[in-house]
C-alpha cells in the first residue's frame, strides 16, 4: 500500500464515505449525546438533593416542635 493509498484510508475511516458517516461524524453524535445525558443526570441528581434536604430538613423541624409540645 502506498502512502497515497494509506492517506485515502485514513481519510475515508475519518470522514466516511459511501453514505456513511465515518469517525467524525461518530464522534459528533456521541458529544450531542453525553450533553443530552449529563444534563438530565443533573436534573435528576439536583432532584435527589433537594428531596432529600426537604425530608431531613423537615423531619429535624417536626422532631423539634414534637419535643417542644412533649415538654
Amino acid at each position: 500500500m502506498t502512502d497515497h493509498d494509506l492517506l485515502v484510508s485514513i481519510h475515508e475511516c475519518l470522514k466516511g464515505s459511501d453514505g456513511q458517516g465515518g469517525l467524525c461524524r461518530d464522534f459528533e453524535d456521541h458529544k450531542k449525546a453525553d450533553t443530552q445525558f449529563r444534563k438530565s443526570f443533573y436534573a435528576f441528581r439536583l432532584s435527589v438533593i433537594v428531596t432529600g434536604a426537604l425530608f431531613f430538613g423537615g423531619s429535624g423541624f417536626g422532631l423539634a416542635k414534637i419535643l417542644e409540645v412533649v415538654r
